[in-house]
């Protein structure tokens, strides 16, 4: 059957909300079903991204939308830029919720190590930086460009 407006997987997070420009209502995720219950599935984002900067807002938003939409319980915790071992214990402290996948950044080869102890227990996806890495880090996928 063709899409004709929002799908029973999720509800309106906020007529508001915005996903990349547009109304998180006009968005409609595909294999989106609502016999799947994902309300039980843990996603932990660590990022070397600063809440201050407004590029890092925005990533927030669309996450938290996304979120939303697939019904999940995602957690963004940024702020790792200054010191990479505060970000290293960011991904330990993520591990230890048990999550069903972890999202990072990967801004240095000094967090190689980190990610690849996680990856040896969850799923491991990258981001925004660190397309060089992300295979060596154990990411079963990146989402960014080459730098």
């Amino acid at each position: 059957a063709p899409n004709t407006g929002m799908s029973a997987c999720f509800d309106c997070p906020a007529n508001s909300a915005s996903l990349a420009g547009a109304s998180s209502c006009d968005y409609d995720p595909p294999d989106c079903s609502p016999c799947i219950d994902r309300s039980t599935v843990k996603i932990r984002v660590v990022s070397h991204g600063q809440v201050t900067d407004a590029y890092w807002k925005r990533m927030v938003r669309v996450m938290t939308v996304a979120g939303q939409l697939m019904n999940v319980n995602l957690v963004v915790k940024l702020g790792y830029l200054q010191r990479l071992s505060e970000m290293q214990l960011g991904i330990e402290n993520a591990l230890e919720e048990e999550p069903d996948a972890i999202i990072v950044t990967l801004p240095s080869s000094d967090l190689l190590e980190t990610v690849q102890r996680a990856a040896q227990i969850v799923p491991v996806f990258s981001f925004n930086t660190g397309t060089h890495l992300a295979k060596s880090a154990g990411s079963l996928g990146h989402i960014g460009m080459n730098e």
